[in-house]
């Protein structure tokens, strides 16, 4: 009587040779597939420590002496801090505006500077508070600085401090930056500072505006 096929010895010896092969083959690509995994693992592991090393080493020296404005670092030569903490309470039912503190920085070289792109060497930062007593609508941003025979107006250096109403009962902090070229010494930008401007009441049946127009001597 004539075997079938799964009855032959040598068909079972052929069918496990096949396999065996099969599963060295497996094992061997399984293994080299494993193997590249790692190795990019690891490569992609030290790329982002480097990038990070990088980033960390460079925001370490830049803070020493450089300000960041619209994401850009502007290395300074010169940096001087007043505080000041003048308050106009003038607009009696509305709002207290409060200038807190003056920085100034003079620039290695004069450059353009935030998204307005206005050249300069020299940079004052302004501090200030709004205190509102009713809703307001500060227009801040559109304000001006004269100093040491020369204005600017608030320079755009990214997103507003000074954007949309201020709620009654809400005192909102912020930050104005005026951009200057000057080859005077810094001190020469600490007296006769000038500063203009305008607050509105949100209610737009309200036309009691607030101009403001204050002179600042540093010290």
């Amino acid at each position: 009587m004539k075997k079938l096929w799964f009855q032959n010895k040598k068909v079972w010896g052929w069918i496990i040779g096949v396999l065996v092969v099969i599963t060295l083959i497996f094992d061997v690509v399984v293994f080299v597939s494993a193997r590249e995994t790692k190795n990019a693992t690891q490569s992609l592991r030290n790329t982002t420590s480097t990038t990070m090393s990088t980033t960390q080493s460079g925001e370490t020296t830049d803070s020493k002496n450089s300000i960041t404005l619209s994401g850009e670092s502007y290395k300074y030569t010169q940096k001087k801090t007043y505080t000041v903490n003048q308050t106009d309470s003038s607009w009696t039912d509305y709002a207290d505006l409060t200038i807190k503190k003056v920085t100034l920085y003079r620039l290695s070289a004069s450059q353009k500077i935030g998204y307005s792109g206005k050249s300069g060497n020299t940079i004052v930062v302004m501090d200030l508070s709004v205190a509102a007593k009713k809703d307001v609508d500060p227009l801040l941003n559109i304000s001006s600085l004269s100093v040491d025979g020369q204005q600017a107006d608030a320079a755009i250096v990214g997103g507003s401090d000074f954007s949309g109403d201020i709620n009654a009962g809400v005192t909102k902090d912020g930050s104005l930056y005026y951009i200057f070229d000057s080859n005077d010494d810094l001190s020469n930008f600490t007296k006769g500072l000038r500063w203009k401007g305008e607050i509105f009441p949100a209610d737009s049946n309200d036309t009691n505006t607030k101009e403001y127009d204050l002179s600042l001597d540093l010290s």
